[in-house]
């Protein structure tokens, strides 16, 4: 799972977007553990930093504790979630105050991510047709300025290394 979605503050559809993703996760999401070592330590750390974090229980919880999700909403850069590898089952959102207009909100994007967040090993940008037909010019200089191992387009960046040796 991502640990943290870069959204924009002024985008009119943020917070219905937010309220899916948290029913997505409650709802529809199969329960998984960490299996990471020291995972519930650092669950609970992760907590202790953000105190308006929301546990999420996949499933109605019938996987216990270790498929427990964090949901941190409204994370500012300077956050312990911007800045640390969670290794368990944690999920940030933070929303910066830009245009929402694509070529306007990805440029911001690609520079926070790059500059402000731990890690570089991948990334997601989801975009919808229409903007991405026409915001193409904006979606493809955000794919070139991104620092990050692998990127994916409207999928699961982690499936990007198994299937690394696929032409498109």
């Amino acid at each position: 799972r991502p640990q943290l979605v870069v959204t924009c503050k002024n985008w009119p559809q943020r917070q219905e977007f937010l309220d899916c993703m948290v029913r997505a996760l409650r709802d529809g999401t199969p329960g998984v553990s960490s299996w990471y070592p020291d995972s519930e330590n650092r669950f609970a750390k992760f907590q202790q930093e953000h105190t308006n974090s929301t546990v999420i229980e996949p499933e109605s919880g019938k996987h216990g504790k270790q498929s427990r999700v964090l949901w941190i909403p409204d994370v500012s850069e300077t956050d312990y979630v911007c800045k640390n590898e969670a290794f368990c089952q944690v999920f940030a959102e933070t929303a910066l105050d830009t245009n929402h207009i694509a070529s306007e909100f990805l440029p911001a994007a690609s520079e926070f991510c790059n500059n402000k967040l731990f890690g570089s090993l991948c990334a997601t940008i989801l975009v919808d047709d229409a903007t991405l037909k026409s915001h193409e010019q904006a979606v493809s200089q955000a794919i070139t300025d991104l620092r990050y191992g692998s990127i994916a387009i409207n999928g699961n960046a982690a499936l990007v290394w198994t299937l690394a040796h696929l032409v498109w």
